[in-house]
């Protein structure tokens, strides 16, 4: 399966991600909390993606893509927490 095969939305999701600014939780060692979804509206609009189901679509694919980074670095967190 490509990237072709998935929906415009999906695709526009994936390229805005990269656009989306990350979060970190500070501390001695920065934790990667994901990317901050609160811009993906202003980003949509440069897009072009004004129905409310490309909408939807979208905003699912960049959480599903956000939990699971978060979920990773979380992991990574704590296997690093444990070592020391």
């Amino acid at each position: 399966m490509s990237l072709e095969d998935f929906p415009e939305p999906i695709i526009q999701a994936f390229e805005i991600y990269n656009y989306l600014p990350d979060e970190y939780l500070s501390g001695m060692d920065a934790i990667y909390l994901g990317k901050n979804l609160t811009s993906a509206p202003s980003i949509f609009k440069v897009y072009g993606i004004t129905d409310n189901e490309d909408k939807r679509l979208c905003l699912w694919a960049l959480k599903l893509m956000n939990d699971r980074v978060r979920k990773q670095s979380f992991a990574k967190a704590k296997a690093k927490n444990k070592t020391k």
